[in-house]
Order: structure tokens, then C-alpha cells, then sequence
């Protein structure tokens, strides 16, 4: 969060100090995003789709209910805060903050500066009440308390500096082949998806230094912050005090259903709601470990929801969007 948030907050302060418009290179949000999709493509392994299958009915039920309550918090959203349905529909969108505005940069009529804000304060609220509910009330006695050590990375070498180039070649082709057919939402979606298929046909895709990876949050945060306008965040209270309730609303619903999964399956609570939290899979991984939660299904479950919002959610939400302006 601080990689993203820090460089956007800096850039929408300058812009309304200065009064100007600053230039940002197209090619370093493009870069960017192709080092952002291969990131969560990487997540796409065989043995995250072998547990996806061992409790698919489980996990179809949670991204059903997911939609539903997208849906109706993008419809609360347009009817409290006086906003349009795409803007309500990317701001409501449970992606992340840059993922979401990425794919709303190709959405003509979306209004950028909104649906930042709107996705800020969503992870903002997940990852500060999720984690909290989660240690203060259901916290497992037995939990990892605060043993666990940061993984050692593993030496880069030659090949996979190759691999690195061979594969950003690769998908800048496609995704400039996309362009040329003006497939939208492809910035992001094209990387990720030619990532995920390149792990799950059982190619090497080494995991990017920290260093990368945290340079293209920070781009993509300048890239953001540029964009916002602040004209438009007139009725910025209004949103703000909407999108608070709305996220409260949808995690006592995920809360809801979380418990009735308990009651059909040997899944325990605290890792349902972890699991079903729409946060990342870093922060709900963690949080996790360190409580004692089942940290597989925690993952299956968070993984699950990406490729449910990227492959079916995303592209419907473009469809209807592109109709209705049509």
C-alpha cells in the first residue's frame, strides 16, 4: 500500500499546489502493468487449481455471492454518492487499487479520480478491520504469534534474467496486438493471463526481485496520482462517508456467509473469514500464518476470487458498460 499510496497522494498534492499538468511517460504505466500481471499471473500454479478443484462448489458460492454484493454495493454507491454505473462499478470493483483503475483507464465514461478514492478507502478498510476482528476476536489459542521469519530470496541467475526478457517481449507483443483490435481492459488482464498460462503449462516463471516489483507500485501510484482530477472529488465527503459504510456493509454479509459455510463444511471460521475477505493475497496470507488459520485454503480462496473478478467479472463489466453507452 505505502508504494502506491505514497507516490499517488504526492502527485495529486503537487497538481492542485502547482496548478499544473504533469507529463508521465505512457511506456513506464505500460512497463508497469506488465510487471504488476506477471506478479499475480505467477499465483496461477498447478497446485493452487488442484485445490481450487478439491472445493470448487465452496469456492463458485463465495464468487456468486461476491458478484451479488458488488452489484448492490456499486447500485448503493450510485444512489448515495449521485455517481455513474461505471464509475460506481470500478470503484466497488474487488481488485485493488491499481489493478481497478488500470482496467478503468480503457473504460471510456469511468471517472478515474472516483474510483481511486473508492478503492483506497476499500483496502484501506479491509486490511485495517479484517486483521483486526480477526486477532482481537477470533485468533486461534494455538496461532504462529509473531515466530514467523521473512523468506530468504533465492539468487537470481543469468537464466532467469532471459526468461524475464523473453517473457516482457513476449507480452508486449500481445498486448499490442490487443490495442490494434481494441480489446479493453487488456493492459492488465493480457499480462496476467499469458503469466498464468505459462505456469500452469509447467514453464519456469521465476519470481521479480522486490526492487522491480515495488518500482512498478510506485509507477503505477505516479501514474494514478496524475490522473486524478481534483475538480471532480467536489462531493468527496459524500463519496468517502459512502464507500466507509458501503465496505462495512459487505464485509458483515461476507461475515454472514462465512459462518453458514461452517455449517456445511469442516471449514473452521477464522480461516473462512480471512479467506473470503476481498483484500490481497500477501495481507489475508499473513494474517493468516500468524493466527493459526488454514493458510492453504486462505489462499485458494484469494487466488479463486482474482481469477473469478479477471476472467468473468471484469469482462462483463466491460461488456455491460460498453452496451449501455452504445
Amino acid at each position: 500500500m505505502p508504494w502506491v499510496l505514497g507516490p499517488l497522494f504526492s502527485c495529486a498534492l503537487v497538481k492542485l499546489v502547482w496548478k499544473k499538468n504533469l507529463l508521465w511517460p505512457k511506456w513506464l504505466r505500460s512497463s508497469a502493468l506488465i510487471v504488476l500481471g506477471y506478479m499475480l499471473g505467477r499465483t496461477f500454479t498447478r497446485e493452487s487449481v488442484s485445490g481450487i478443484l478439491g472445493i470448487w462448489p465452496l469456492l463458485l458460492l463465495v464468487s456468486l455471492v461476491s458478484l451479488l454484493i458488488l452489484l448492490g454495493s456499486s447500485w448503493a454507491m450510485q444512489k448515495a454518492a449521485g455517481l455513474d454505473r461505471a464509475t460506481s462499478l470500478f470503484g466497488s470493483l474487488p481488485a485493488g487499487v491499481v489493478q481497478a483503475v488500470a482496467i478503468c483507464e480503457d473504460i471510456e465514461g469511468a471517472d478515474i479520480s472516483v474510483v481511486s478514492l473508492m478503492q483506497v478507502i476499500r483496502v484501506l478498510v479491509v486490511v485495517t478491520v479484517i486483521p483486526f476482528i480477526a486477532t482481537r476476536v477470533l485468533a486461534h489459542p494455538g496461532g504462529n504469534g509473531d515466530v514467523m521469519t521473512a523468506p530468504v530470496p533465492a539468487p537470481i541467475t543469468y537464466r532467469d534474467i532471459a526468461l524475464w526478457a523473453l517473457y516482457y517481449l513476449i507480452i508486449s507483443l500481445l498486448v499490442y496486438l490487443c490495442n490494434k483490435v481494441k480489446f479493453r481492459g487488456n493492459s492488465l488482464i493480457v499480462p496476467l493471463t499469458a503469466t498464468a498460462l505459462l505456469a500452469l503449462g509447467g514453464l519456469p516463471v521465476p519470481a521479480l526481485p522486490s526492487g522491480i516489483s515495488l518500482l512498478a507500485q510506485i509507477c503505477m501510484g505516479i501514474n494514478i496520482g496524475l490522473q486524478i482530477q481534483i475538480n471532480n472529488l467536489t462531493a468527496w465527503k459524500k463519496i468517502s462517508l459512502a464507500a466507509v459504510i458501503s465496505n462495512f456493509i459487505s464485509i458483515a454479509l461476507f461475515a454472514a456467509l462465512d459462518y453458514l459455510i461452517t455449517l456445511i463444511s469442516p471449514l473452521d471460521y477464522l480461516t473462512m473469514f480471512i479467506g473470503t475477505a476481498p483484500g490481497g493475497i500477501t495481507e489475508m496470507g499473513v494474517t493468516a500464518l500468524l493466527l493459526g488459520a488454514d493458510v492453504t485454503i486462505v489462499s485458494i480462496f484469494q487466488i479463486f476470487r482474482l481469477l473469478f473478478v479477471y476472467i468473468a467479472v471484469i469482462p462483463a463489466l466491460i461488456w455491460y458498460v460498453e452496451k449501455r453507452k452504445n
